[in-house]
């Protein structure tokens, strides 16, 4: 099937007729189709390799955030060895507890952040598959 580069080169050698010269061109741009459907190709075998890695990734950090929710299940109620019963220790329980509930926080709103941003990344990599009908023929 011709393209419309065939086509144009066509109807350009009717409309000049036998007195007129196409210009000798030094790379006839539909010898080039091959080269860039190889690159095309690769490019689509990369992309569809980093969709793999993006979800391996968002499913890294919903697993990192889960278990720090489980940690945190663990550590709120514990008495950490200490009497619940003795003001003192009670106090040292509740300060500990805030701490490590804390620090657990702020690993499950990184968590939160990256899966967000990957999300977003992911979205623009998977718009990336309308490129497929790009094919040069």
């Amino acid at each position: 099937m011709a393209n419309k580069w065939d086509d144009a080169k066509a109807e350009v050698k009717k409309l000049l007729g036998k007195e007129g010269k196409m210009p000798k061109l030094r790379v006839d741009p539909t010898s080039l189709a091959p080269e860039l459907n190889r690159i095309w190709e690769a490019f689509n075998k990369a992309r569809s390799e980093v969709e793999a890695k993006l979800l391996d990734l968002q499913d890294g950090y919903s697993k990192a955030k889960n278990a720090a929710k489980q940690c945190g299940d663990v550590i709120d109620g514990d008495d950490f060895g200490l009497n619940q019963d003795d003001p003192k220790d009670k106090k040292r329980i509740a300060e500990v507890t805030n701490i490590l509930l804390d620090g657990l926080s702020d690993i499950e709103s990184t968590c939160d952040n990256y899966v967000s941003e990957l999300g977003k990344l992911d979205t623009l990599i998977s718009n990336l598959r309308k490129l497929k009908e790009l094919k040069i023929s």
